[in-house]
């Protein structure tokens, strides 16, 4: 969603360029790193929630250990810097993306 979000705001910029370069601009799963992009006014608990789902998608989804050393934490940094801890999953999770999911759509 953030993704295709980025596309739609920048389509005049995106229009003329190609597909590959597009892809680009929305490369990744940086969670936080893309609803950034998108100007979204995340609270504390939500960067949360979209940190620690950006690095358990990668490690704990696909892959059993990172495939780089630097990326072996358990803590990850938020937008304003502020730490926090990563690995683990909450009970409140899909609830809560859910409710982000539908305040954004009210946008």
């Amino acid at each position: 969603m953030f993704k295709a979000m980025i596309i739609y705001r920048r389509k005049k910029e995106l229009r003329n360029r190609l597909i590959s370069k597009i892809f680009q601009d929305v490369f990744g799963h940086n969670l936080l790193k893309l609803t950034n992009d998108i100007r979204m006014n995340l609270k504390l608990s939500e960067q949360n929630t979209l940190a620690r789902l950006t690095q358990n998608s990668a490690w704990s989804a696909r892959y059993p250990i990172p495939l780089e050393a630097n990326k072996m934490t358990t803590t990850v940094k938020l937008l304003k810097g502020q730490v926090a801890f990563s690995t683990y999953f909450a009970r409140s999770d899909i609830s809560k993306i859910e409710k982000l999911s539908a305040d954004y759509e009210k946008k």
